[in-house]
């Protein structure tokens, strides 16, 4: 099994109407125009960080990753990012169509033990070329941060996580934003007990 666990998150502070501004779809669909226009929208738009521009002069001191960390140490210290104070997991609903079908797709943002591929406790579900692998492992090593959450499908036959995370998806959002495709999201912090 699996071993999952709560993580004390950072978020954007004030959440407020600016966050769909901020968004930015997964770093590997950005073209060069879209970035330039997550760069335009907001000068807090996590694709600074997730996905910055390369400049021909960057070296091993001044690059994009390089960047991000100390845009990333600068967003904490002014601010418009703070670590959240509890580890908690972070339920979300993501509304969506199908052809007319209205659906909803619920999960939620934990830590993950990482685990070795032999065990079988975590599969991985697609596979990834090595470029893109160094690209993602050279931001997380400099920036000490991941900002794209990994996406998994867990079994649950008896629905015992949904029951669980129910609460959560009873209260007020803690934020809630429409992206790009016009899919509204919501994101609600689950405390949970040391």
């Amino acid at each position: 099994m699996a071993d999952v666990a709560p993580f004390r998150g950072v978020v954007f502070r004030p959440a407020g109407k600016s966050l769909g501004r901020r968004m930015a779809p997964p770093y590997d669909i950005i073209s060069p125009a879209l970035q330039r226009d997550l760069y335009r929208r907001d000068p807090y738009n996590i694709v600074r960080l997730e996905f910055g521009k390369v400049s021909p002069r960057d070296n091993d001191r001044n690059n994009r990753y390089s960047r991000a960390a100390r845009g990333l140490a600068r967003w904490l210290k002014a601010g418009i990012l703070a670590r959240d104070e509890a580890p908690a997991l972070y339920p979300y609903a993501i509304d969506y169509k199908v052809g007319r079908t209205k659906k909803v797709l619920r999960g939620f943002l934990c830590a993950l033990g990482v685990e070795p591929y032999e065990t079988g406790a975590v599969l991985p579900h697609e596979r990834t070329l090595s470029k893109p692998k160094t690209d993602r492992l050279s931001l997380l090593r400099t920036c000490r941060a991941n900002f794209s959450p990994i996406f998994g499908l867990y079994d649950d036959p008896r629905r015992s996580v949904s029951r669980a995370l129910a609460p959560a998806f009873r209260k007020k959002p803690f934020l809630r934003v429409t992206d790009d495709n016009g899919a509204p999201a919501i994101v609600q912090p689950l405390a949970t007990e040391s």
